[in-house]
Order: C-alpha cells, then sequence, then structure tokens
C-alpha cells in the first residue's frame, strides 16, 4: 500500500512540474438551502482557492461563512470530466465538521473571469445547497 501510494505521489508531483499550473479565486452565496426556512434565515457564503495541478483536476482550500454555526475551513478537490462542468468534494471542519459532495458548471464571462453555480449535497448535514459565486483565474 506504501509504494502505491509513492508511485501516485511522485506521478502528480512529475505531473504537475510539466503542467501549466493556474489558479482561480473565487467566492459563492449559497441562493437556495434545504434547511433555511425563509428569505435571509441564514447567511451562507464562500470563499475558495483552486490550485490546477493538471487541467483537469485542481486542489482546493477555503473559508465558508455561516450565519448560523461560524466560519468553516474547506479543504477537497475538482474534478472536470468535461470543459466547463466540475465534480466537487470539500471537507469542512472546525464548528460542524461535514463532507460536501457536488457538481457545477463554470461559464467564462471573459477571458479571465468565471460565472459559477454549483450544487452541494452535505452528507452529515443531509441538507441539499444551490450556490451562485464569480471567479477569476490567474
Amino acid at each position: 500500500m506504501k509504494k502505491i501510494f509513492f508511485i501516485a505521489i511522485t506521478l502528480v508531483l512529475i505531473n504537475t512540474q510539466f503542467s501549466k499550473a493556474q489558479l482561480l479565486i473565487g467566492g459563492g452565496l449559497d441562493l437556495i438551502k434545504t434547511d433555511i426556512n425563509a428569505i435571509a434565515d441564514k447567511i451562507q457564503l464562500g470563499v475558495e482557492a483552486n490550485y490546477f495541478v493538471v487541467s483537469q483536476l485542481s486542489l482546493t482550500g477555503g473559508l465558508e461563512v455561516w450565519s448560523e454555526t461560524g466560519p468553516q475551513i474547506a479543504i477537497g478537490f475538482r474534478y472536470y470530466p468535461i470543459s466547463n462542468v466540475f465534480i466537487r468534494f470539500r471537507g469542512l471542519v472546525l464548528q460542524d465538521t461535514d463532507v460536501a459532495v457536488g457538481m457545477g458548471y463554470s461559464k467564462g464571462l471573459t477571458r479571465h473571469l468565471r460565472l459559477e453555480v454549483m450544487g452541494d449535497y452535505y452528507v452529515q448535514g443531509g441538507d441539499l445547497g444551490v450556490r451562485l459565486g464569480l471567479a477569476r483565474m490567474f
């Protein structure tokens, strides 16, 4: 098992050296979430940085701010099976530990600016959420 892990890490590092890594930084606001009972009942927003290790895979880290539970740190990844469509997985830690699995669509507005819409399922809480945001590619 250790050999397989070592080989996988080595391949990722070698791939990183030959890829043109980019950074995507964005923020978004939850428009709909199943645990929100009324308009402006809760505010949930997040800021996230995505570092592209290869063209279809980015490692992510960010900060979620939820009016109910306080700040959360989000760590995960995005996988782009199709150009503008991504699948994401995030672990949320600090106040309420949870795992979010979701999918989204990223539409280029300009060469560097993107409009993103994504949906997440929060495994521990059993909630669904839809988020709208803007991101900038560096």
